[in-house]
């Protein structure tokens, strides 16, 4: 107790009280303090832009094989060859292991 400075309580009850009043300002409904503690000591939050959040479904955009990185479709120079026996290869292996599924265009 005697290494607590007397400020410490108060200085604490202001900054949560501040930070609740404008989380609340942003419509932020807390259900679970651990998770905004949690959020509080995160230093980096990575997130995807490739429709998995809001439309449920995860895009191959790259894939590596043969050496080198190749685009997942599209035309032109760096684009996987989808016939190569590497490739046929390679989306057997994901077929076999995951819920995968290819679409040809």
């Amino acid at each position: 107790v005697a290494n607590v400075p007397e400020g410490l309580l108060a200085t604490v009850t202001v900054s949560l009280t501040l930070t609740a009043q404008r989380m609340a300002i942003k419509k932020v409904l807390v259900k679970n303090l651990e998770a905004v503690e949690t959020l509080g000591s995160t230093n980096v939050i990575a997130s995807d832009k490739t429709g998995t959040l809001t439309q449920n479904i995860m895009t191959v955009q790259h894939i590596w094989y043969d050496g080198g990185v190749k685009l997942a479709n599209g035309l032109g120079e760096g684009v996987a060859d989808q016939k190569s026996a590497t490739m046929q290869y390679v989306r057997n292996c994901i077929s076999l292991c995951t819920t995968a599924t290819f679409i040809d265009e």
